[in-house]
């Protein structure tokens, strides 16, 4: 895990990152949001900063070429991607909790 002033530079990137690319991020299909924040697995923050792209939807490899359309990376300039879904929760409060911790460690 990241220390505070890592994590610090870290979303310094993040939101650098995030503002340069967001507008070529939100041609592609049903992407609605892109903005820097905390790398989650399986719910669960990482305390990694990275770019959080917001879909309206999350699809399969499967489904993506049936639309003929390409997966989003998985990192941008040495940062990870975190995919979420619109209007989907991706935290309770014991995740906000462990976020609150991890960004204050």
């Amino acid at each position: 895990m990241a220390t505070q002033e890592e994590f610090a530079q870290q979303l310094e990137k993040a939101i650098e990152v995030a503002s340069r690319l967001a507008p070529e991020l939100l041609r592609r299909p049903g992407v609605v949001a892109v903005g820097p924040g905390v790398k989650r697995r399986k719910g669960k923050p990482t305390g990694e900063a990275a770019i959080v792209i917001t879909v309206r939807e999350k699809l399969s490899l499967k489904q993506l070429k049936e639309r003929g359309e390409q997966p989003l990376p998985k990192q941008l300039e040495g940062l990870p991607v975190d995919v979420i879904e619109y209007q989907k929760p991706v935290e309770n409060k014991k995740t906000r909790q462990e976020v609150e911790k991890a960004i204050t460690v």
